[in-house]
């Protein structure tokens, strides 16, 4: 019997450049309440922006926000997974350095970023609803660093895999979208979030649904029997999955007549 739902959010949730989560999800989230099913978001997206785009439900489902670094349920932390700092530090200038990126820095609290291109800013704040801080000088920072992202609107790939090879060894590097890549530290994902909150939860992998899109959804399907990638995902996300699906509410709606 399914007792968990954990849904990534862009690409899954969130199709063909839609800004808001689908009505029908929404109430669909508001069932699985009343039957005692829990549902959680899985998302690269900071604390902030997934409240403000489930704002309907924002009380009611877990948050794996930050790829799996931060875990909050009922406005209460379950987990935090912060970065080293000074490696935070360098790898963000690396993404200031490099031509057409932009860098963002999560913390639990706030983003920051060393703003190049304005209407970047103005997306992120307008648009993604983040709280962010455009900043001088990186070490200002005083909370945590949770995540360093780089995001690069002409495609992200290439240097994703040269952030790879520098820092794979001492942070987690995983491409989001053709445009982002992030680093969080080592074995920060969303699949060991998942097992977090299984275990808070006392749920099986048996019972546990899980949809996504992207490489960072990849080791959520490994806990979740009912794994379900987009039907238009990479071949490779594909075969991960046990099942497609061509969007999420479509599967939950069958959930919930079962």
């Amino acid at each position: 019997m399914i007792k968990l739902v954990v849904s990534d959010v862009d690409g899954t949730l969130l199709r063909n450049g839609d800004t808001a989560i689908p009505e029908k999800v929404i109430e669909y989230i508001k069932a699985f309440k009343e039957k005692d099913v829990l549902f959680a978001v899985a998302s690269g997206r900071e604390y902030s922006s997934l409240r403000h785009l489930f704002e309907p439900v924002k009380d009611d489902i877990i948050y794996i926000c930050v790829n799996g670094a931060l875990v909050v349920y009922k406005e209460q932390l379950v987990g935090k997974t912060p970065l080293d700092r000074r490696i935070a530090f360098n790898i963000s200038e690396e993404i200031m350095k490099e031509p057409g990126c932009e860098v963002l820095i999560s913390g639990e609290e706030k983003t920051y970023s060393k703003v190049k291109n304005q209407s970047f800013a103005d997306h992120i704040r307008n648009d993604v609803k983040y709280n962010l801080d455009d900043i001088k000088n990186f070490r200002d920072i005083k909370e945590d660093v949770i995540k360093v992202s780089a995001f690069n609107k002409n495609g992200i790939a290439d240097f994703a895999k040269r952030l790879y090879r520098k820092w794979g060894n001492q942070v987690y590097v995983v491409q989001s979208q053709d445009t982002w890549v992030d680093c969080t530290a080592p074995f920060v994902t969303k699949g060991n979030a998942l097992i977090r909150v299984q275990e808070a939860f006392g749920i099986s992998e048996e019972d546990t649904m899980a949809f996504g899109d992207n490489y960072n959804d990849v080791d959520m399907f490994e806990h979740a029997f009912f794994s379900y990638a987009m039907q238009d995902s990479y071949v490779d996300i594909r075969r991960a999955a046990r099942f497609l699906a061509p969007d999420v509410a479509t599967i939950l709606q069958d959930v919930l007549r079962i």
